[in-house]
């Protein structure tokens, strides 16, 4: 039965309003992909994240960052993470504080810290304290007596004592005069005997005294630091006081605080002397040996973060622990240690390209054991020359509580899945994006509202509803199917910005309907020349009359930036044998696997479709002519089997009517690719060689809703010049290219058994 598609089958329309629909941000394409993306983010277990299958442009990470971020609102602020120093400054520890309050505890840490200091100085100085200075005065007094003493003493044996900063000097008098080292040399021997004497006994006795200075100031100093530690207690309340009330709720803030204090007095009152010019550089050390380093402040997030990684090496991810150069060497401190998103998305998620991931070499390992273990370690990515030669701080790893959201590709699942045993258990969520959504009334008013929001976002409008019409069915084609619409964005966006660019270049305002048109449609250099070819005539193709054994197929030419379809003159010649068929292009190496198998379903067809049981006699040489290249795909049994029915029965096969379709076994008809691009291809090649009046295409069935041409070949079709058949089994097919007026399908066969019958004779 010969079906023919009519005008309502063939052209491409739908009825909309735009009215009140607004510029909503609907993506219809993420639905399911948004309700897997938010299951994991509830289930708060390990394991619990997602590989979302997706191509990757901006505007797409801009829609799943706010729809994550619209998940996590009204969720806990997350806790700011910072480093802290003990007594070890090279192993400081992390702290987690409420949002806000490390800069809080570092501001406080530094403002406890100066009060100390100030405090610190002000004792030393302070001569209003009546026990310190009667202490002090004490110590003076007796100090001074015991060197009184020792200066009487001294002048009784005849020496003169000075007192310096090593200690004592004693010098021999002669007649009240200090004597030079010359003068010594000249006395008697006796002399001089006796005066050593006499200046060693001098020594031990100053050592003595030093000794019950050194006694007194150390009773003394031991009050004194009584007197200290209530100096400190009295002078610092206030401070302790406002640093208590100001974490009271901040446990960990608070013990850190106290810890400052107790060891900062405790040491520093250890530590007293009299004097503050020999206690300076150690006051100083005890004070501020303690840091902080906010590695994550989120004062300004409210909510949880959500966070896209364009640089996924590891430094990036994790952190970092800089140096600088101080006189050749490189030295750090807890200061120039730096987060990494991984530790900035705490508590939230991260947004990860799997191409960028996989494109570091450790970066995938590494960040698979934080994953696994819950902790995130700076250090991890220190090189081994860092390790070797340098005083690196030996920080504590991070506990990180984060989901994460890989977005790649089909191939990159399957490999992380079936060869990374790990993976799955990371990555325990698989969903998908499917931009080609099935046109409804929502994702219809979805549609008109993408379009809304680009032309307030770019300040331009689209004529009328034709030209948003031309754009549906653009996106529809790409579909391959007129029940549904693919959604992107950045496509829309790019037929609307160069449809406006047209448009502008004419001063025109608005986006006509053939502005769409030539954004959209644009022939490609590679099929310009091919055009040409079959103008010239170089390559051979018949349009109109009837051939034996020739049937013009279609085939389609797709480098992934652009597609259109080729007619194909396919040949097969018939000469006795042992029923086999021969593909000319599987002999030559120019056959791939599934055409193969398609050449060898043909005989199985061929058999049923005749009904016998014995082998047949005949061999069929099977041929695409003009043909250089390597040659795949099942589109073209349909017509192969044609031209093989047509070289056996010797009935000659229309040649205004291209052919393209799949068949099994039973003669049944299989959808194909690429059905607009193969009609399309025809329609030019005809309308350039000859015209376009009464040629037409043989296609499945099946693929009638995916049928959408462009305008012209539309309006061909209207005007009834050009047609499109449709095919169910293998005897549409025949019914079309084999069968007129005077032979009927029955005919055929009968022909084809006479045929047979010669062969066997």
């Amino acid at each position: 039965m010969i079906r023919q598609l009519d005008s309502k089958e063939v052209i491409y329309d739908f009825t909309f309003d735009t009215k009140d629909v607004g510029n909503n941000n609907c993506n219809p394409e993420y639905i399911k992909s948004i309700k897997d993306i938010k299951m994991a983010l509830n289930i708060n277990k390990t394991g619990y994240n997602v590989y979302l299958i997706d191509e990757f442009t901006n505007n797409k990470i801009q829609y799943l960052t706010n729809r994550i971020s619209e998940f996590y609102k009204g969720k806990e602020s997350p806790k700011d993470i910072c480093y802290v120093t003990y007594l070890d400054e090279r192993k400081p520890k992390y702290m987690f504080l409420k949002s806000g309050n490390g800069n809080l505890l570092k501001a406080t840490v530094e403002k406890l810290q100066k009060t100390i200091h100030e405090v610190t100085i002000d004792f030393y100085n302070n001569t209003t304290d009546e026990k310190k200075e009667k202490i002090l005065q004490e110590l003076q007094e007796n100090k001074n007596l015991l060197l009184a003493d020792l200066v009487s003493h001294s002048e009784k044996e005849g020496f003169d004592l000075k007192i310096t900063q090593y200690g004592f000097s004693f010098m021999p008098m002669l007649e009240g005069k200090q004597i030079t080292e010359k003068e010594f040399e000249e006395l008697p021997v006796g002399r001089r005997t006796g005066l050593t004497k006499k200046m060693d006994k001098l020594k031990s006795e100053a050592k003595e005294i030093l000794i019950k200075i050194s006694q007194l100031e150390n009773g003394e100093i031991e009050k004194i630091k009584v007197i200290m530690k209530e100096y400190y207690d009295t002078e610092l309340k206030k401070e302790r006081d406002e640093y208590t009330e100001l974490f009271s709720d901040e446990e960990q803030g608070f013990q850190y605080l106290e810890f400052i204090y107790e060891n900062a007095i405790k040491e520093l009152i250890e530590n007293y002397t009299l004097s503050y010019d020999d206690d300076e550089e150690k006051i100083s050390e005890v004070i501020y040996r303690y840091m902080i380093n906010v590695l994550v402040d989120n004062s300004n997030n409210e909510e949880p973060p959500v966070i896209y990684v364009e640089d996924a090496s590891i430094s990036n991810l994790v952190g970092t622990i800089e140096y600088e150069n101080q006189n050749g060497n490189y030295v750090t401190d807890i200061s120039m240690i730096k987060a990494g998103d991984i530790l900035k998305a705490n508590e939230g998620c991260i947004i990860i390209r799997t191409s960028n991931l996989l494109k570091y070499p450790n970066s995938y390992h590494k960040f698979k054991n934080i994953l696994l273990n819950g902790k995130a370690d700076i250090s991890i990515n220190r090189s081994s020359l860092e390790l070797f030669y340098l005083n690196s701080p030996e920080v504590e790893p991070i506990p990180v509580n984060v989901k994460v959201l890989l977005i790649g590709d089909y191939y990159t699942y399957d490999v992380l899945f079936n060869y990374d045993e790990d993976f799955k258990h990371l990555f325990k969520i698989k969903t998908e994006c499917n931009p080609y959504v099935e046109l409804d009334k929502e994702v219809l008013d979805c549609f008109i509202s993408v379009t809304n929001k680009f032309e307030e976002e770019n300040n331009i409008k689209l004529q009328d509803n034709k030209a948003l019409k031309e754009l549906a069915k653009y996106l529809a084609r790409k579909c391959e199917d007129r029940r549904k619409l693919l959604f992107d964005y950045d496509e829309v966006d790019r037929i609307l910005s160069i449809a406006n660019f047209n448009a502008q270049k004419e001063n025109r305002s608005k986006i006509s309907q053939k502005d769409i048109l030539d954004a959209a449609y644009n022939e490609d250099l590679l099929e310009k020349e091919y055009l040409q070819e079959y103008k010239n005539h170089r390559i051979l193709i018949e349009t109109n009359g009837c051939r034996v054994g020739q049937i013009n197929g279609l085939s389609v030419i797709n480098s992934g930036y652009f597609s259109f379809g080729k007619p194909i003159k396919i040949t097969c010649s018939c000469f006795r044998g042992e029923g086999t068929i021969v593909d000319i292009q599987k002999e030559n190496n120019l056959s791939g696997g599934i055409h193969r198998k398609s050449v060898s379903i043909l005989k199985g067809c061929l058999y049923n479709l005749l009904e016998i049981y014995y082998t047949l006699p005949v061999n069929f040489y099977l041929s695409f002519e003009q043909l250089y290249g390597r040659l795949e795909g099942d589109s073209a049994s349909v017509a192969e089997f044609i031209s093989m029915i047509s070289a056996l029965s010797k009935i000659p096969v229309k040649q205004n009517i291209a052919v393209t379709g799949s068949l099994d076994q039973f003669g049944n008809i299989q959808p194909i690719g690429g059905v607009n691009e193969k009609i399309e291809g025809f329609y030019k090649v005809c309308k350039l060689i000859d015209n376009v009046y009464n040629k037409g295409v043989l296609i499945p069935y099946i693929n009638k809703d995916s049928v959408i041409l462009n305008k012209e070949v539309e309006d061909c079709i209207l005007r009834g010049d050009f047609k499109i058949f449709v095919m169910k089994d293998i005897r549409d097919a025949i019914e079309v290219m084999l069968c007129n007026d005077n032979l009927d399908y029955q005919g055929v066969i009968k022909k084809l058994k006479d045929q047979l019958d010669v062969f066997m004779r």
